[in-house]
């Protein structure tokens, strides 16, 4: 397992914006278009793309008062990140098909 530190430090309000909201907007993106593909491949919505949507935006939400209270309030934000790269074995539905087998109409 390693684990390393994308952030750790003291930001501007303006600085955790640019940092956090982006990430998380396109984390959130990733999840609707995993969802489209569902629905274009399947014909159904991916409950996990539903379920982590919802929790991102809520985050987003939250993020968005807490970065407008620190501007308000003149106040620096501590941000700290850190990934964690752990080996899982995968489930069915993750799956990873090797390009080769691929052909042009499927999504891989």
């Amino acid at each position: 397992m390693k684990t390393i530190n994308l952030l750790s430090g003291q930001y501007t309000p303006a600085e955790a914006s640019d940092l956090v909201l982006q990430m998380l907007n396109h984390t959130i993106n990733y999840y609707k278009i995993k969802n489209w593909s569902s629905q274009v491949r399947f014909n159904e919505p991916d409950a996990e793309s539903m379920q982590r949507l919802k929790e991102l935006q809520q985050a987003k939400q939250q993020l968005e008062v807490g970065i407008r209270q620190a501007q308000e309030q003149g106040q620096l934000l501590t941000l700290q990140s850190t990934l964690i790269l752990g080996e899982q074995q995968a489930t069915p539905h993750h799956q990873l098909v090797p390009e080769a087998e691929c052909s042009r109409a499927e999504a891989c």
